[in-house]
């Protein structure tokens, strides 16, 4: 199977062809879709069937897969793995609403991860974006990359916790 790549701008992301992840493939498959991961940080695979299961195990191939630390919702056929969002009349929204990443508050933060939209809300009324943080230093002039290199930073769950518990009164 040859993989299609179309770049979706130039700081970041490629959109996917010619693969459905239902399927199971060679290895030298899942590793070109390794490789296109690393070479462009966010890949898009518009219209994939997947059970939670099939979602799991590709998500495998790129490392170990664990739970959310922060918990999970019920609703993903016994895949704690899974973290689903939804945002349903009788369901109140998460509060994910700002730039974040992704459990950066972790020891050792995973590699990325991996969402899988059932349902796509109109523009602007959910959008997931993007941001390529390496680009970001590039394009810093000299003095500040200095400046910058060898600090460290304390990411902390507490602050989103903070931040969602004081949305909710």
């Amino acid at each position: 199977m040859k993989l299609k790549l179309n770049p979706l701008c130039s700081a970041l992301g490629a959109e996917v062809h010619g693969v459905d992840l239902s399927e199971n493939y060679e290895s030298s498959t899942m590793s070109a879709i390794k490789k296109a991961f690393h070479e462009n940080i966010v890949l898009l695979f518009r219209k994939q069937s997947l059970t939670p299961a099939r979602q799991v195990e590709f998500t495998r191939f790129f490392g170990a897969v664990e739970t959310h630390p922060l918990g999970s919702r019920v609703g993903a056929e016994s895949q704690p793995e899974i973290l689903v969002l939804e945002n349903c009349a009788d369901t109140p929204a998460p509060r994910n609403d700002f730039w974040h990443s992704d459990i950066s508050f972790a020891e050792f933060p995973p590699l990325g991860s991996v969402l899988h939209a059932l349902e796509v809300p109109g523009e602007g009324l959910g959008d997931t974006l993007f941001c390529n943080m390496y680009k970001v230093f590039e394009d810093l002039s000299s003095g500040l990359q200095k400046t910058l290199e060898g600090l460290r930073a304390l990411h902390s769950a507490q602050a989103l916790v903070l931040r969602n518990n004081a949305n909710d009164n």
